[in-house]
């Protein structure tokens, strides 16, 4: 799913777009929006054993947590508030 498929479901606040990763974001969203609903459908992720996290073949390092992960959660100024996705860091994490 792409930035044009994207925004016949919402309107996008900005993009960024590096080597062969690209990532979208949206204003907080209200209202009847199904936009997980349709997500959902995407790709061939798939429940975990446990049953609480989705996970997707040939994500970054999808099965374990990446060193760049731990370095920035490390650096990271205390305090940070709002809601975010981690973008390659394994499960769990």
């Amino acid at each position: 799913m792409g930035d044009v498929d994207l925004t016949q479901l919402i309107d996008l606040a900005g993009w960024l777009s590096k080597h062969h990763d690209r990532m979208f974001w949206t204003a907080p969203l209200h209202g009847d929006h199904d936009v997980l609903g349709v997500l959902g459908g995407v790709g061939s992720s798939t429940l975990d054993s446990g049953g609480c996290f989705f996970s997707q073949p040939c994500l970054f390092v999808w099965h374990r947590v990446d060193l760049t992960s731990v370095l920035l959660v490390e650096y990271l100024p205390t305090g940070c508030m709002g809601r975010v996705v981690s973008l390659g860091a394994g499960r769990e994490y």
